[in-house]
């Protein structure tokens, strides 16, 4: 019995009063460039000449669009079931009475040209 109670207390100790530990530390100085591989250099992506024109549309008609690199990280904005000038797809719109997933497909299929979507259908 003694000895459950000792590995009881051991383990909530470990548990609960252990402090951080790393699986790998850095060493002092290093920094997130120095951690790719030998002759490895950094790759820079960017939106394509499509997105960046559908992004500047999207802008003139009062649509936020944020990037995380090559992809939008959001868009924002009123309408954007409707065809607008940065509209791309097959030009679905969302209809009223429409379930969830299709008015989401229709979304998407106007969104597709910052997604790179071909057919939003078929891909979803």
């Amino acid at each position: 019995m003694n000895g459950l109670r000792i590995g009881f207390l051991t383990m909530t100790l470990f548990a609960y009063g252990g402090g951080t530990a790393y699986a790998f530390r850095a060493e002092d100085g290093q920094t997130e460039d120095t951690r790719r591989a030998p002759g490895k250099e950094a790759v820079a992506l960017a939106p394509t000449a499509d997105q960046r024109t559908a992004s500047a549309a999207a802008d003139k008609a009062g649509t936020e669009v944020k990037w995380n690199g090559p992809a939008p990280l959001s868009i924002r904005g009123k309408g954007l079931g409707q065809r607008q000038a940065f509209s791309g797809g097959k030009g679905l719109a969302v209809q009223a009475a429409a379930k969830v997933e299709q008015k989401a497909v229709a979304v998407l299929d106007n969104l597709s040209r910052f997604y790179g979507f071909k057919d939003v259908e078929q891909e979803l």
